[in-house]
């Protein structure tokens, strides 16, 4: 067979053409070939801070684009990636995902649109392959959905790439090259200077004359060279220099220190939101901004009004130097958009800008997050799993936190080694965020470890990265917020333990003398031990198998509402509240016990004082004093006495609502006979449905039927008439008008009675339901029915029979 042979003379023209060519063709194949290495991105986690996507590297091939991604959830959990997961570019274009086939050694296998298990160690990391994004792309957005549980990462770029700047004099902003600051900013809607938002009177390339309210500005404008122009500012000349991304490192160190001081107060922040991604909401986004008060533990999310160009000003109120937070909610859905370090009695301006990835910072307070924008070495918190695990696993997760830290310390190592100019505040930020939450991380996994109590060796790790440093602010991270509450909760829970409420422990009130059983509780305290025995074993079956096991066991040993009627009982809550420990005696335990610092043992005795009066709504008692009494740290001392203030004002107001609605046990005095008693509490009211309801301030079960169900239960009904009658036994005067205004029950038609111990025991017996709460209701003639608590559940069939009593 013959074939044709072309003949190319060889010469040194052809040897350059051909060198030329193979360049050209390298070029080509490469940038098919780019990838990004830990792109810079918008993360996203879901609503209860368990999952976690980020995107480790991108691969742009000519065939396909692979998105390579760390997902951190708790160990032995499912995942799915949907078949409509896919990937949208900056024009709105949308890339269907095609498999998930694991390119590298490290990776899990991925089919798409099956459940895919979690390994031991909190994190699966897999290898997405999708339709190729073009070779053009500058950003893109990952989106598995956008339903309520989807999961999106947003504004995905190239972290080494910056983009070109553009010659565009309209959409730039300009820096002072001496003093490192951002002066101006010019865009197509408005103008930024002087940490003000200006509106254009008139705009060419060579002038703007700018209005703020009353103020006018005008600004000539001088040919650009070389990046820098000449503006010559209501007279004064100054030289500028583009930049298009974060602003560039300060020309000059600068070592001030954080303030130590404790302050209440409010910062203002103002600016710019430009360009977000709309494409992605699905709807109206809102914006607002979080910050959180380290001694009274109150969240504040103050909502942000933005016109229609982006321009937004609020107020925050912060104590102490602290960390922020401006977020933007669509739906159910929230993105955590910028971080911000602020003081009380501050302004701060900013620019955000979603096209370019970029947070710029004008005026006098800019610099720290200037450089927390422009260079990035804090590390995101790893989630630890929520379900039992073993010590083995706790160990290798630990490992896996203390690497994660160890690598945030490199990194910032590196950004100051490069620029060695970043200011004192921004290192002493960055370490401190880091090591909170790595803490918080650590201190997490008890949720998960047997007894619900780490070894002592993750906990040294955890208090040494959270304990407060010394030098800095402790209000400075949210992170030392989240680490303090779930270090403090867990040793309260451990502590509970010992109090639990157990056959044991009612067997040993009867032996005290502090209450008398019948042989129908001792028999509910053996089938509760039976029950419990049982238990053991099905809690090593399957899930599947579980449910079906446990209604047998409630065939066999009765209802577990045995058991809550057993507890419900008055003189056992009596017995129960007398030998276990306060909650102020809890606080001062655990504190004790776990914080040797004498400053972070002070901010956990305030943090927790100030739980149990915003808990309360009212001043601490004797015991909560006398606690308040042993902080040494005065503005902590400033802060909870103010609290206490506000609630004795409150309180005031709330007695003179109570009295309209507490009524004389005159009526009823020297009475024993349960029926005798509730027969002249209801007489009143013959001609009307009564609804009864006898309950504790001490009884957990009431206040959540109080807080929760009984509110929904008289919406239901609200077209009857109905009289609310609440009995309860000897509680404190304080306590009863405030919980009776705390839990609304002051309406036209509730009425309160406080009855003696023993005429409240006389009407338990005669209804045969000593315990508490229970629940009676009268018909028009005075007919008395019981109601089991069951009916709060079903609230159709009580509107029901409140339809056949009317009628009568």
């Amino acid at each position: 067979m013959h074939g044709f042979r072309i003949l190319i003379p060889y010469n040194k023209k052809m040897k350059k053409l051909i060198i030329t060519l193979c360049v050209l063709l390298t070029t080509i194949y490469c940038g098919a070939q780019k990838t990004w290495k830990e792109p810079s991105q918008y993360h996203q986690q879901d609503m209860m801070m368990i999952m976690h996507l980020t995107v480790n590297d991108v691969e742009f091939k000519q065939d396909e684009t692979i998105v390579h991604m760390a997902v951190d959830y708790p160990a032995g959990g499912y995942i799915c990636f949907p078949k409509h997961t896919k990937l949208m570019d900056q024009d709105g274009k949308e890339y269907a995902l095609k498999s998930g086939e694991p390119t590298r050694s490290n990776e899990d296998s991925c089919k798409v649109d099956q459940w895919l298990q979690i390994s031991p160690s909190g994190r699966n990391e897999y290898a997405l392959h999708f339709e190729p994004l073009p070779e053009t792309t500058e950003r893109f957005h990952f989106i598995e959905s956008y339903e309520q549980n989807g999961f999106r990462v947003w504004n995905i770029t190239s972290s080494e790439t910056k983009p070109a700047i553009k010659a565009d004099l309209f959409d730039s902003n300009w820096r002072n090259d001496q003093t490192g600051d951002w002066m101006l900013g010019l865009y197509a809607e408005n103008a930024v200077y002087d940490s003000k938002v200006w509106q254009y009177e008139e705009k060419s390339e060579k002038k703007v004359v700018l209005a703020n309210g009353n103020d006018k500005l005008t600004i000539a404008i001088g040919k650009e060279k070389n990046g820098i122009r000449e503006f010559n500012v209501n007279g004064k000349k100054i030289k500028l220099s583009r930049f298009d991304s974060n602003l560039p490192a300060y020309p000059t160190a600068d070592e001030t220190a954080f303030s130590k001081e404790l302050k209440k107060g409010e910062a203002t922040i103002t600016g710019i939101i430009k360009n977000f991604p709309r494409e992605l909401s699905n709807g109206k986004i809102t914006y607002y901004v979080f910050s959180n008060n380290i001694v009274t533990r109150n969240r504040s999310n103050i909502d942000v009004e933005i016109d229609s160009t982006g321009v937004f000003s609020v107020k925050v109120p912060v104590y102490g130097t602290s960390q922020i937070q401006l977020k933007a909610k669509m739906g159910d859905f929230e993105v955590n958009c910028s971080d911000l370090v602020v003081e009380p009695g501050k302004s701060y301006f900013m620019v955000q800008d979603y096209n370019r990835n970029t947070s710029l910072f004008m005026g006098e307070n800019a610099r720290l997050m200037n450089e927390l924008s422009a260079f990035p070495a804090t590390i995101l918190p790893i989630f630890t799993t929520q379900s039992r695990v073993n010590y083995e696993i706790i160990a290798k997760f630990t490992e896996r936190c203390m690497k994660h830290f160890e690598k945030g310390k490199e990194k910032l190592d590196g950004m100051t080694a490069n620029h060695p100019t970043l200011s004192k505040r921004y290192r002493d930020f960055t370490l401190e965020f880091n090591s909170k939450e790595t803490a918080s991380s650590l201190i997490m996994q008890w949720f998960g470890a047997p007894n619900y109590t780490l070894p002592a060796d993750v906990v040294a790790s955890a208090h040494k990265l959270g304990d407060a440093n010394s030098t800095l602010p402790v209000s400075l991270t949210l992170g030392m917020d989240k680490y303090m509450i779930d270090k403090d909760y867990n040793e309260d829970l451990i502590i509970k333990q010992r109090y639990y409420e157990t056959p044991e422990m009612i067997r040993s009130f009867e032996k005290k003398g502090l209450i008398t059983l019948t042989d129908e509780d001792r028999t509910t305290l053996d089938n509760w031990v039976k029950r419990n025995e049982e238990g053991k074993r099905i809690g090593k079956l399957p899930a599947e198998q579980r449910q079906e096991a446990y209604a047998k066991i409630d065939e066999k040993f009765g209802s577990y509402n045995n058991i809550e009627d057993l507890l419900s009982h008055v003189d056992i809550m009596d017995a129960y509240n007398q030998w276990a420990p306060s909650d102020i005696k809890r606080i001062e335990m655990f504190t004790d016990s776990i914080y040797k610092d004498k400053y972070m043992h002070d901010l956990s005795l305030a943090r927790n004082l100030a739980k149990i009066l915003n808990n309360q709504k009212k001043p601490l008692d004797n015991e909560g004093q006398a606690l308040l009494g042993k902080i040494e740290n005065s503005e902590y001392k400033v802060l909870i006495n103010e609290t206490q203030e506000g609630y004795l004002k409150e309180m005031a107001e709330r007695a003179k609502k109570a009295d309209e609605v507490i009524y004389s046990v005159s009526a009823v005095e020297g009475l024993t006979d349960g029926k005798e008693i509730l027969d002249k509490l209801v007489a009143p009211y013959k001609g009307k449905i009564v609804y009864v309801d006898l309950w504790g301030i001490g009884c957990r079960g009431c206040m959540i039927n109080l807080r929760q169900y009984t509110p929904q239960l008289k919406q239901k009904v609200k077209d009857y008439d109905i009289v609310y009658l609440y009995l309860t036994a000897e509680t404190n005067l304080e306590n009863w008008k405030f919980y009776i205004t705390e839990l609304n029950l002051i309406g036209k038609n509730e009425v309160h009675y406080n009855l003696t111990r023993k005429q409240f025991t006389a009407i338990g017996e005669y209804i045969k339901a000593p315990g508490v709460p229970r629940y009676l209701l009268f018909d028009k003639d005075g007919n008395m029915e019981y109601l089991d608590r069951n009916h709060l559940g079903d609230l159709d069939g009580f509107k029901k029979k409140i339809e056949e009593m009317s009628k009568k």
